[in-house]
């Protein structure tokens, strides 16, 4: 398996979980990566972060604590 960085974006505006949820979100869906190719995501411990997976999580239908 060999995994690639896709996007590296600027966050614009405040760093909240929802803004956050838009970027990861708007990102997956431009490179048409469906929940099955979801692999692991790296995040800080910011709580902004947990609210980010969880949004995610109900989106994709995946278990935020194996991801």
């Amino acid at each position: 398996m060999v995994n690639y960085l896709i996007a590296l974006l600027e966050q614009i505006g405040r760093y909240s979980g929802i803004n956050y949820t838009e970027v990861i979100r708007n990102t997956l869906d431009s490179f048409n990566i469906s929940k099955e190719r979801l692999s692991y995501f790296i995040t800080d411990n910011a709580l902004n972060n947990n609210t980010a997976l969880n949004t995610l999580a109900v989106k994709y239908s995946f278990i935020k604590e194996y991801r």
